[in-house]
């Protein structure tokens, strides 16, 4: 679909040749958890807050809560069985949240004899994988039980899929197209995707990796055409919106880095996108650069059935306005995991034609993306390009200043520290400084702002019952 040589996704063509195909949609991050809290919300890292170590704010509306509020069923099935978990606040606002803490081998590998003697059994006896890992088929089978048993209403349904994760092994019986993985690749390439250091991997090794890779794709693109056929023939298709996306791309050594969490490079960020059914029209591609944070404002504004309302920043203007939709430029940040010189916080902005990026320690990189899309020729110290870095410099510290508060993520925005100079300490006294005649921008996340406001409560908050045991306690 996106020109790639081989054919890892026909069944996906077909069915993106009923709507829109985005042929650059940006990820917020370039990992699960704060790519899919900007989804879920319409806000970015720095505004939800989720990390590695922070699950998303609960005081910010997700999706499934603003759509259970209206009336609609809502549920949500993943097989990440890491940080697609409910406890990272991905299950607020569903009705059924199915992920692999419902799942009794995943319950069994985290008790010490499951972590200590079955999963290492699992990993050489089998194959190095997680034995609770659930593939597609079994996902699409949880969900099609669920579609035959829930109420005659409206439904906003999420699902994840985790088959081109890494270690890259399809189902056994996966007829292969192309190259599937062994247990001897990914013992040699298991530090690859363990550390944030730049790893060794032989150029051979690497071709093995993106065929194994292929293979996952190829089986999912399939599975997901088996999930799609028996909706489609459902009643109530010809009113379904259905999005095709993802959280973040892969990378195979192109920056010295592979898997994903390490980098904002392009590999990572560009993403696939297709939306389609009622009222989108088929069979349309459109090459301007999209958010997919903005699939918050866009889902709301197609539920609405007045069409009123606007929640800012929805995509459909791309398909209804055309080239005069304006030009967008699109924000993407990362904390790292690992704790290395190599992985330092960043932040990106990618416009039309190009894409800046700045760490922490205030190194800058400036790509020309649409004649260099693998970004390998880096502009930012070139003296013919200092203006042009200079502006998006400019440009992303305008945004960031402009941005919906309170912002729950500060530490995001440590790439934008200039020397003994914190980027939000600075932010905060510029917006204090503020005259009454500034007007601001379109400011990102401001969708949040068309609902009435949370009480803000500490994170975790103690339900009735809890209380009533904490009160009943001798030292409360």
């Amino acid at each position: 679909m996106y020109g790639y040589p081989r054919p890892t996704s026909p069944h996906l063509s077909q069915w993106a040749r009923q709507g829109v195909v985005f042929e650059n949609a940006i990820a917020p991050s370039s990992w699960t958890l704060p790519s899919h809290a900007s989804m879920f919300t319409g806000l970015l890292p720095h505004q939800h807050g989720a990390d590695w170590y922070r699950p998303i704010d609960s005081n910010r509306w997700t999706l499934a809560e603003v759509l259970r509020a209206r009336g609609y069923a809502t549920a949500g099935f993943t097989s990440n069985y890491w940080y697609g978990e409910g406890g990272w606040g991905m299950d607020a606002g569903f009705e059924v949240y199915d992920d692999d803490t419902t799942s009794i081998r995943h319950n069994v590998r985290c008790m010490f004899l499951g972590g200590s003697l079955l999963q290492p059994l699992y990993f050489h006896a089998v194959r190095p994988d997680y034995f609770e890992r659930r593939d597609a088929h079994q996902v699409n089978r949880d969900v099609l039980d669920w579609f035959q048993s829930t109420p005659s209403r409206p439904y906003f349904l999420f699902i994840n899929y985790y088959d081109a994760h890494d270690p890259y092994f399809p189902p056994a019986g996966f007829k292969r197209k192309f190259r599937t993985s062994s247990a001897n690749l990914v013992e040699r390439t298991l530090p690859a995707f363990q550390t944030g250091d730049s790893p060794r991997v032989s150029s051979q090794d690497r071709d093995s990796l993106v065929d194994a890779y292929d293979e996952c794709v190829a089986y999912l693109d399939g599975a997901l055409d088996g999930l799609l056929n028996p909706l489609s023939h459902a009643s109530g298709w010809e009113n379904t919106i259905v999005i095709v996306t993802s959280d973040h791309g892969e990378s195979f050594g192109e920056h010295g880095t592979f898997s994903h969490g390490l980098s904002l490079y392009r590999e990572v960020l560009h993403v696939p996108l297709v939306i389609f059914g009622p009222h989108v029209p088929k069979g349309l591609r459109t090459p301007r650069l999209v958010a997919t944070q903005d699939l918050f404002s866009t889902i709301l504004e197609i539920a609405e059935k007045s069409g009123s309302a606007s929640y800012g920043r929805g995509l459909e203007k791309f398909w209804k306005a055309g080239p005069d939709a304006g030009e967008e430029a699109v924000v993407s940040e990362l904390l790292p995991k690992f704790h290395s010189p190599s992985v330092l916080p960043r932040i990106s902005l990618t416009t039309s034609q190009w894409q800046y990026i700045r760490s922490s320690q205030g190194d800058e990189e400036l790509y020309a993306w649409p004649r260099d899309p693998a970004e390998q020729v880096n502009l930012a110290a070139a003296s013919d390009y200092i203006r042009t870095r200079e502006e998006l410099r400019s440009r992303l510290l305008d945004l960031m200043r402009e941005s919906l508060r309170p912002w729950e993520g500060p530490r995001y925005l440590s790439a934008l520290d200039e020397f003994r100079r914190p980027f939000v300490i600075f932010a905060a006294s510029l917006a204090e400084s503020r005259t009454g005649t500034h007007v601001p921008i379109e400011r990102i996340g401001d969708a949040q702002n068309r609902f009435p406001p949370k009480s803000r409560v500490p994170s975790g908050p103690q339900k009735g019952a809890d209380n009533e045991l904490l009160r009943s306690l001798p030292y409360n």
